[in-house]
């Protein structure tokens, strides 16, 4: 995955895809707060992502979900469950804006 964020234009995250139910649900791992290019992440835990959407009266509604925070290094978990926060909040305005001008 590849970030178009402001500040992290370019930043490759790698995923992976666990389960893929179009047009339903979507989930993948990936190491959250994997900004530093020059640490190595890929002996840390992952966190899941859940994306689940269901059909609802004039739209649809949208069911995000982080797990696996807890299995996370105490030295690190604060800060990106914080970062994970912020960030999924603003990428949930992100789809209502597209969804509201696809209209």
């Amino acid at each position: 995955m590849t970030s178009t964020h402001a500040g992290y234009e370019g930043q490759r995250f790698q995923v992976r895809i666990v389960e893929m139910s179009p047009p339903h649900r979507m989930v993948w791992q990936w190491h959250p707060g994997e900004v530093d290019p020059n640490v190595d992440y890929s002996r840390e835990p992952r966190t899941t992502v859940t994306f689940a959407l269901e059909p609802v009266a004039g739209g649809t509604k949208v069911n995000l979900s982080e797990t696996g925070f807890d299995a996370i290094a105490l030295a690190r978990r604060a800060k990106v469950f914080a970062d994970n926060s912020q960030g999924w909040a603003e990428v949930l305005g992100w789809l209502q804006q597209y969804a509201e001008q696809a209209r």
